[in-house]
């Protein structure tokens, strides 16, 4: 049950921002203001205090830190604190690349297949017919005879049929052919980049092994290892 004093109090709304200064965006309040000046003296007060340590800091003074602190023209050079790894660890994480490589690799191969098997790529067959007399030769109709449109006896796999065709927009195969052929062809060059990134890595882990090896250089620049022959007991 409301209460007479209750109805006739005043309903405070908030004032919203002016049109004029829509593009300012919302209309700050006073508790956002108050929000907003607490943080800015908050970080003024840390900041003349990092300033005063500065000041008064003792450059002579001895810390830990000078053991292991490494400068360079007077430029502190700061670690990135990462661990080094020893060389069983660093082989075992090259044999973890290899695999996720090899992952990659199987997948690429394997879409590779599908799109092949969806283009039906054309051999390099011919189709042989035979007929009974030369009369029969010179009457001879190959659209008639595969029940098919013209344009399409070109094709050795996947020539529809005339009753296949009366939906069926023979232009747009043809298109859809060279996408499919220009996808083929970034899977493959996918495949060859994966490969050369397999080689390279197995490379870096023979080099890692123990055994005297020689580096050579041949004459095109490419870079090739040779290991000593150690007799084996």
């Amino acid at each position: 049950m409301f209460k007479a004093h209750d109805i006739a109090k005043k309903q405070h709304r908030e004032r919203a921002q002016p049109q004029a200064r829509k593009k300012w965006g919302l209309l700050e309040k006073k508790k956002d203001y108050r929000l907003r000046s607490q943080d800015f003296h908050r970080k003024e007060a840390h900041l003349a205090l990092l300033r005063s340590k500065a000041q008064q800091a003792n450059k002579d003074e001895f810390n830990f830190k000078m053991v292991k602190a490494k400068t360079n023209d007077g430029v502190l050079v700061a670690s990135r604190g990462a661990e080094v790894l020893n060389d069983e660890q660093v082989k075992l994480l090259k044999t973890q690349d290899a695999g996720y490589l090899r992952t990659l690799i199987n997948n690429e191969q394997s879409k590779i297949e599908k799109a092949k098997a969806s283009l039906l790529l054309a051999g390099s067959g011919k189709h042989t017919l035979f007929v009974e007399n030369e009369e029969e030769l010179e009457n001879f109709d190959a659209a008639k005879h595969f029940d098919t449109d013209k344009r399409l006896l070109h094709r050795r796999q996947n020539r529809l049929r005339s009753s296949q065709l009366t939906d069926v927009d023979i232009q747009q195969p043809a298109e859809t052919s060279l996408k499919d052929l220009q996808t083929l062809q970034k899977r493959l060059s996918r495949r060859e980049e994966l490969d050369l990134v397999q080689q390279e890595l197995a490379l870096q882990r023979e080099l890692m092994k123990k055994g005297d090896k020689k580096k050579i250089v041949n004459k095109d620049g490419t870079v090739t290892y040779k290991w000593k022959k150690v007799r084996k007991r």
